[in-house]
């Protein structure tokens, strides 16, 4: 993949009047822009603004009027020279004092775009900020529109695509691992390895893409669409056009608590349908999409508080609280679920009525049945929450 081109400008196709200064691919025919700076802030005439590092080692675009239309912010107080930007070859332009200090970097500040080695901030449990990637208006307009994607600063490690303020999707609930891949069946001489770092308060995520034998993967990124769709694409030479190869939500279950507290969406049925988990009945008496209800409640104390039921390819509530000690959880009256990792620990979670999809199993606490003598694990087919 030839380095990423630093476009002084680039014009939407069907504006004439707005411009914008950006990053994009430089061997793709398809201008695939990946990063704007004065996206909300479009200039009239590209001819009469300068991109400048100024004495103070910000970055600043303005017109000779002095109206800015973006800059860079940066620590530094004192009156300085020799800073300078560089665009790096992983597209990440970065601003540096004359000693090589990073002063500013756009991996720090993404648009809608994350990029191969660019560290996407998930939480930061101390500052509580949350990395946000930010979809465009429409095809052609890169001003901020209405879906975005981030983290969640107190629903555990998770990643969310949100409309406006309301979540539409929301991914698993991180398990502890700290490495994942996923092998494109387009390109099976590359493997994109996605993975998690903790340092300190902070939890990043990142992906790269290692290649084998055969010919590399070309340009690959993920994004936040205009659509709503949170998109892993890979440029695909043969058709000169970009392959997506995972979108979220999918069609169907993927809506985020689609079937409202306590109800799950079974995508075996020819048409997916919300239904209620045994014990549970609908909400409003007669259909569950509205949600559902326990048919006895819960009693506290001790193991003959219920049990806890098997729910195959549940994710957990969005608003859980993962404790690591088994011997907690039967006295824990808001405890409401539990978690078996792929690693083989039991977490207990403490939730709210919010559940979604994974293919891992879960448990969801449950009534005793008085008509049995012992706790049943009631085993099901996949179901999507």
């Amino acid at each position: 993949m030839e380095p990423l081109l630093w476009a002084p400008s680039f014009s939407p196709s069907n504006s004439s009047t707005s411009f914008y200064v950006g990053i994009w691919y430089n061997s793709v025919p398809e201008r695939t822009v990946v990063w704007v700076a004065n996206r909300d802030n479009s200039i009239t005439s590209p001819y009469s603004v300068t991109l400048a590092v100024t004495n103070r080692s910000d970055l600043v675009l303005s017109d000779p009027g002095g109206r800015i239309y973006w800059s860079t912010k940066n620590s530094i107080t004192t009156v300085g020279i020799g800073a300078s930007a560089v665009l790096l070859n992983e597209g990440n332009l970065v601003l540096r004092s004359s000693d090589g200090t990073v002063l500013w970097q756009s991996f720090d500040h993404p648009t809608d775009t994350i990029l191969p080695g660019m560290p996407f901030r998930v939480v930061n449990y101390r500052t509580r900020f949350a990395e946000r990637l930010v979809s465009w208006k429409g095809p052609q307009d890169p001003s901020s529109g209405n879906f975005s994607f981030s983290g969640g600063v107190s629903s555990g490690i998770q990643l969310f695509i949100w409309n406006g303020s309301s979540p539409s999707w929301r991914s698993t609930a991180w398990d502890g691992e700290m490495v994942g891949s996923y092998k494109p069946s387009a390109y099976a001489s590359s493997v994109i390895i996605t993975t998690i770092v903790a340092n300190g308060d902070e939890i990043s995520l990142t992906y790269s893409v290692v290649s084998g034998d055969g010919p590399p993967a070309p340009g690959t990124h993920a994004r936040m669409s205009y659509t709503g769709r949170f998109e892993f694409r890979i440029w695909n030479s043969s058709a000169s056009a970009w392959t997506i190869l995972e979108a979220n939500p999918r069609p169907g279950c993927e809506h985020y608590a689609a079937c409202g507290p306590f109800g799950y969406c079974d995508a075996t049925e020819a048409v997916p349908t919300c239904k209620c988990p045994d014990g549970f009945e609908p909400a409003n008496g007669t259909r569950p999409s509205g949600g559902c209800a326990r048919k006895t409640p819960l009693r506290c104390g001790g193991e003959e508080g219920g049990h806890f039921a098997i729910l195959q390819g549940m994710k957990t509530p969005a608003t859980a609280v993962f404790l690591r000690n088994r011997s907690l959880l039967w006295g824990r009256r808001s405890l409401r679920g539990l978690q078996r990792t792929s690693r083989g620990q039991e977490n207990c979670s403490q939730q709210q009525e919010q559940p979604t999809r994974n293919p891992a199993p879960r448990y969801i606490r449950a009534s005793r049945d008085p008509f049995k003598t012992s706790s049943i694990e009631y085993k099901q087919t996949t179901y999507k929450m």
